[in-house]
């Protein structure tokens, strides 16, 4: 679930009201591939939303008794799978810098999935290989007066690869490019290119996702500022 929380902490950073999870808030993580080969989370997160179950629960404050009572509320009323709904949750929780500590996995039988809305996860949205390791080149960053966070991948098929990450001024007047660089498990380049530019008069906080395309299987991926 890390990659649901990470993509989720980077969404929500930049809405308006942060910590807030609207329906805008999905679109944004489904075209990010947070769903990819998982649609029964992307239910569970919009009924959330509808019903007022997220908003209940960010309003806990932390994860305690009255945050699990909301989501054992939410799979009473919707029959949701348990271990499915403790997993989005879960994932709301890190993805706002709560310290799941007590969060405990629902226990019970199984309750049926609802009929049409799980499917079983598509194999073309994934490799065989295991997902890149991404490094930071951060050489550059102190001159061009902006840095590199929160990196992380989405969707992974033999042929592209979804990226997420935000840059960040971290001094005035700070610009840049966002490279990057595919390599495989050898060393040897396989891609590289720009990803998008950070102009002067670009917010400090730019939010990127990206789609980039790659002929082969990389065992790395290096981020960069030029």
């Amino acid at each position: 679930m890390s990659s649901l929380s990470q993509l989720l902490k980077i969404v929500i950073a930049t809405t308006p009201h942060q910590n807030t999870i609207t329906l805008a808030t999905i679109n944004k993580l489904d075209d990010m591939g947070a769903f990819s080969g998982h649609p029964a989370m992307r239910f569970i997160m919009t009924t959330a939303v509808r019903n007022g179950a997220f908003s209940r629960f960010a309003a806990c404050g932390a994860w305690n008794s009255d945050a699990t009572a909301e989501i054992e509320r939410l799979i009473a009323h919707t029959g949701f799978q348990p271990n499915l709904t403790n997993l989005v949750f879960s994932a709301y929780a890190e993805a706002m810098q709560w310290i799941p500590a007590n969060a405990q996995k629902h226990q019970g039988s199984a309750v049926s999935e609802p009929q049409g809305i799980y499917s079983t996860p598509n194999p073309q949205h994934h490799t065989q290989n295991p997902p890149p390791a991404i490094s930071i080149n951060r050489e550059k960053e102190p001159y061009r007066g902006i840095t590199i966070e929160n990196a992380t991948t989405g969707v992974i098929t033999s042929d592209k690869i979804s990226l997420a990450a935000t840059l960040r001024r971290t001094a005035p007047l700070g610009s840049g490019k966002l490279g990057y660089a595919l390599a495989d498990a050898n060393g040897n380049l396989i891609a590289s290119g720009i990803i998008t530019t950070m102009t002067v008069t670009s917010p400090s906080v730019v939010p990127v996702t990206a789609t980039i395309a790659s002929s082969g299987a990389p065992a790395t991926i290096t981020l960069c500022v030029s």
